[in-house]
């Protein structure tokens, strides 16, 4: 670069994923939930379009935003494991997903997915089942928290 030339930046996955981390709180921005949301599917799509591969921290903020939208999360996971995201087989992401599919009571895609869990070798630990008993509760799922809490139990997992 000589004296008076441009300086020229380019995009990456780490500036995305740090500006899509700010829409996870639910005070970010001042917005509501839906345009909280809008604002990081546009980011995701512009990092798509500037040639930035989505990461495991870019799925993260995704998956955070959208935690009360089940089918987004559903998809999310999906494209991530497509895309065979690095981190895919660490259960964080996975666990996101079956809480939310948790709250909205499709307890049967929950069962499914610990299934695909175990089937890709996700590790499954009992901090997972914690959350997911944790999210069962919290809705009144009460005979579901028990069934994943003895689920976990049966595998020889500590749930506190």
């Amino acid at each position: 670069t000589g004296v008076g030339a441009a300086e020229v930046r380019y995009a990456d996955a780490a500036s995305f994923n740090t500006l899509m981390h700010g829409y996870v709180p639910e005070w970010a921005g001042g917005e509501d939930q839906p345009a909280r949301a809008a604002r990081i599917e546009a980011l995701h799509a512009e990092m798509q379009a500037e040639g930035c591969r989505p990461d495991r921290y870019t799925y993260s903020a995704l998956l955070d935003v959208h935690q009360f939208d089940a089918d987004r999360v559903s998809a999310l996971l999906r494209e991530m494991r497509r895309a065979g995201v690095g981190g895919s087989k660490a259960s964080a992401p996975y666990a996101k997903a079956a809480r939310s599919l948790v709250w909205a009571g499709r307890t049967r895609e929950v069962w499914a997915l610990l299934g695909r869990m175990e089937i890709e070798g996700v590790r499954m630990d009992g901090a997972l089942y914690a959350r997911l008993v944790a999210a069962a509760e919290s809705v009144g799922l009460l005979d579901e928290a028990d069934r994943l809490h003895r689920h976990a139990k049966a595998r020889g997992l500590a749930v506190p």
